[in-house]
């Protein structure tokens, strides 16, 4: 595995806001951050018998995918094979590293999704065992986005939480809840009804509410995918999302997988 170097430096003519990269989470993202009851619970980085770092989480195991951490690495090394944090670019999961890509790349601010630990929109957190378990976790996911990963640099990192989408009624109110607590998007799954989402069915309330109770758009991002819809006969046709145009930008040192992504916002 080899890192390449890093490109010169160059005159930016654009301001480049990126809405669709992802953040490696570190290994110690969840130390301290759960009640005293469920901290022997939270999600852990372990290392495996074949020399790979997995993230554990109720007896499931979870990778860093190398396709989530291509940046900084020669195409042909690009793999769905795991990546340990030591074969990954820092700034994957480090946001001081993040914010000198971000320069090196001319990219002035960054929307970032989670990796497979969280899963799209938090979906493993809110589909746990242990529905407690998961809403701790999901908070602390929440609060280190927001306090460590947004927080250190509130002007470049744009401010995202997880919806706990398994109580339509608990969704709804959080939703209404996150600017104040600085965020400015929500995730949400990009194929709700596939997602299996509680609060994601008809009459459930999650969309219901006027503006001015939910003011945080949701942002679904989906990965150029044709096979990922399924309604029902009666459902009427709908025109496809059309390519996000206004802010998307695509950098050769992005930190997700570098493919072809529509990005449907609904604010």
């Amino acid at each position: 595995m080899a890192l390449l170097p890093d490109p010169d430096p160059r005159q930016r003519q654009h301001v480049v806001i990126s809405v669709d990269d992802h953040v490696i989470e570190p290994p110690d993202m969840f130390a301290g951050r759960l009640p005293t009851a469920l901290a022997d619970r939270a999600p852990t980085v372990v290392e495996t018998d074949d020399g790979r770092q997995v993230w554990r989480y109720e007896g499931r195991e979870y990778p860093n995918i190398g396709l989530n951490a291509v940046i900084g690495r020669p195409r042909d090394e690009w793999s769905m094979e795991a990546a340990r944090f030591d074969e990954m670019r820092r700034g994957c999961w480090d946001i001081d590293a993040r914010i000198a890509d971000m320069d090196l790349a001319g990219i002035w601010a960054s929307l970032n999704f989670p990796s497979l630990i969280a899963g799209f929109a938090g979906t493993v957190f809110w589909k746990s065992d242990d529905l407690e378990l998961g809403l701790a976790v999901l908070r602390a996911w929440n609060d280190w986005h927001l306090e460590v990963w947004a927080g250190a640099y509130p002007q470049r990192i744009i401010p995202l939480q997880l919806p706990w989408l398994a109580d339509p009624q608990l969704a709804r109110r959080r939703s209404a809840a996150t600017p104040t607590a600085g965020s400015k998007r929500s995730a949400f799954p990009s194929c709700p009804r596939n997602a299996a989402c509680p609060a994601c069915t008809p009459g459930s309330g999650i969309r219901s509410s006027p503006p001015a109770r939910r003011p945080t758009p949701w942002s679904a991002c989906t990965p150029g995918r044709r096979n990922g819809r399924r309604s029902p006969p009666s459902t009427p046709p709908s025109r496809p999302s059309p390519p996000c145009s206004r802010s998307t930008a695509w950098s050769p040192a992005r930190t997700c997988c570098g493919r072809a992504s529509r990005c449907a916002s609904r604010g």
